[in-house]
């Protein structure tokens, strides 16, 4: 089911439950819980929040939904064969106008399960920031709320967010974009009174003062606690980070400067920030994301393996040394392609059952083909004929948008990882809008009643990834092929598990998972 369409529908369910998955920092989790309850009160629907990710969360961080609405539902896990995921990955946001909120949902669906950050202004109405700054305030202790109240009668209360050790990979606002906003408010508006909030508050402050700014830092020990101080604030310079971003919409003002790019490995929303808030291009210094001594170390290691080994024996007269360091090997495990490895053994496995006079396949991977080969005589084409000299195999071309075989001819097929291929011009086959569709026919046409087709294709979220690929959804596939009667369906999951002989349904919740189709062509 594709929920990634808003429709306006006129929401009457009352059974389904919405879940986000919540997770990251603070500010995330702000954006997760204002956009569940707009896509809850949109569908007529219930709300509930998945917070099992914070138990495996590497920073340590944890979930603050209960200390801000109390009253929240929580669940650790949906049924599968009623839930549908909805992946902000997968969703095109409009550039302008309203966010998607209302669906059109399925009778038989009773999750939506909501898997996103929703990093994007438009999700925080006036009534929401509201209610939000409401239950902020009532979740903080009177010493902070105290605090919170000396920031707020200076004259200029101006908070400043630096965030820094666990940021590299986004880039860092540099230490000139804070200084030179800070100088130019303050030549604005006079002397400011300037409070740090800072994952490195020593650093913060050291260049700050040799600058010649004077500021205070604030470090209540809760991140959410210093969040509401720096809601306080009527100016704000603020990070690349949503935590900051949420104190400076809290606070309600339009004085606030923020760093340009946002982010070095993503695009943001184009609605992330509002259109008075102040950009400053070229804010955002690029680090560097692979570390810089690994080679160094890599060579080393060399060095020592070599001298090692020579110094282990002496080599004939005769023997020649070269070398030709490969490095970067040395792992702890192997890594490997979870739908090359596992489809392909599927594949093996499932003709080894079925053995046949000749199996043909067409445009798979060709180290299923040359190992299949090995117990089975097999026929392999491609649009691209590959030549390949070994005993059990013969090869040649095809054309899977008009196979040159006659009707019910083919009485063991396979075609792995090639039709999602098929039309989008990578190969060098012309463009057809249609061409999944005409050689899912011609794969049907051609096989023999009784015959066996083993078929791969991505499976999830339907998608046109132009021009790597499409991803399909698990049951549109078996529609297409209406003829056949399916046998078995395996996955390989995003999480790169085999799941052997699932139902279709579980593809649903995939974003680019791998399925396995073995069809029957009726006698």
């Amino acid at each position: 089911m594709d929920l990634s369409e808003a429709t306006p529908t006129t929401p009457t369910t009352t059974d389904l439950t919405v879940v986000q998955r919540l997770q990251g920092g603070i500010g995330n989790q702000l954006f997760q819980m204002l956009y569940a309850q707009r896509v809850a009160q949109a569908n007529g629907a219930q709300l509930a929040f998945d917070t099992t990710a914070f138990a495996r969360d590497g920073f340590g961080r944890r979930s603050v939904l209960h200390r801000l609405w109390p009253e929240a539902a929580t669940v650790d896990a949906v049924p599968a064969d009623s839930a549908r995921l909805l992946r902000e990955a997968d969703m095109a946001w409009p550039a302008d106008g309203d966010i998607p909120e209302r669906f059109s949902i399925p009778a038989e669906v009773r999750h939506v399960v909501l898997d996103g950050y929703w990093q994007d202004r438009r999700v925080v109405s006036p009534e929401a920031l509201t209610e939000l700054r409401h239950r902020l305030e009532g979740a903080m202790p009177p010493a902070v709320q105290q605090l919170a109240e000396r920031v707020r009668s200076t004259a200029r209360p101006t908070s400043v967010h630096v965030r820094r050790h666990d940021y590299k990979h986004h880039g860092l606002a540099s230490e000139a974009y804070y200084i030179d906003s800070l100088r130019w408010l303050s030549a604005r508006a006079g002397g400011l009174d300037i409070f740090v909030f800072s994952d490195e508050p020593n650093y913060t402050a050291a260049f700050l003062s040799q600058a010649g700014i004077r500021a205070q830092i604030v470090n209540t020990g809760d991140d959410l606690a210093d969040l509401y101080v720096m809601a306080q604030c009527s100016r704000h310079v603020i990070s690349n980070s949503t935590y900051s971003w949420w104190g400076a919409m809290l606070s309600g003002s339009d004085d606030v400067v923020w760093p340009d790019p946002w982010s070095q490995i993503h695009q943001p929303s184009a609605q992330l920030c509002p259109p008075r808030w102040k950009r400053i291009a070229g804010a955002v210094d690029r680090t560097n994301l692979a570390p810089r001594f690994a080679n160094a170390l890599e060579q080393e290691q060399f060095r020592i393996d070599r001298e090692t080994f020579f110094s282990q024996g002496q080599l004939p007269p005769d023997w020649q040394v070269q070398l030709r360091p490969c490095l970067g090997d040395a792992t702890a495990g192997t890594d490997f392609d979870t739908h090359y490895v596992y489809h392909t053994a599927w594949a093996a496995r499932r003709l080894f059952a079925n053995p046949v006079a000749l199996h043909t396949d067409i445009s798979s991977d060709i180290r299923f083909i040359t190992l299949a080969s090995a117990f089975q005589p097999l026929r392999f084409l491609d649009y691209r004929p590959a030549a390949i000299q070994l005993a059990n195999l013969e090869c040649g071309r095809a054309d899977l948008l008009n196979l040159d075989m006659p009707d019910g001819s083919i009485a063991s097929l396979s075609c792995m990882h090639v039709v999602e291929h098929i039309g989008l011009g990578r190969y060098g086959d012309p463009i057809n809008f249609h061409g999944a569709a005409i050689a899912m026919r011609e794969l049907s046409r051609v096989l023999a009643p009784g015959g066996l087709l083993y078929f791969v294709v991505p499976v999830g979220q339907p998608t046109v990834v132009f021009n790597a690929h499409r991803v399909f959804r698990a049951r549109d596939i078996v529609a297409d092929f209406d003829g056949l009667q399916l046998l078995e369906f395996s996955l390989v999951d995003d999480q790169g598990n085999f799941r052997e002989n699932v139902p279709l349904q579980v593809a649903d919740a995939q974003r680019y998972g791998c399925g396995c189709f073995l069809f029957k062509k009726p006698l």
